[in-house]
């Protein structure tokens, strides 16, 4: 098993919203970074992501803020 660093970056200030260093990559630990951003920063406008197959959708940001 290899870490994974999972950082979540505002694009404009460059400001390190969120990170954490994941084991076992998965959505669920995605969900849980993205919970802690928007408890902490609030819920972003957009968000980008860098990989293609990685699936960003409404459902997966609501369940995120609902933790």
């Amino acid at each position: 098993m290899r870490a994974r660093l999972f950082v979540l970056v505002d694009d404009h200030s460059r400001l390190l919203v969120a990170g954490r260093w994941i084991g076992n990559e998965t959505l669920r630990a995605g969900q849980e970074l993205l919970h802690a951003a928007i408890l902490r920063r609030g819920l972003p406008a957009e968000l980008y992501v860098d990989y293609a197959d990685l699936r960003v959708t409404t459902a997966s940001i609501r369940a995120a803020r609902r933790g």
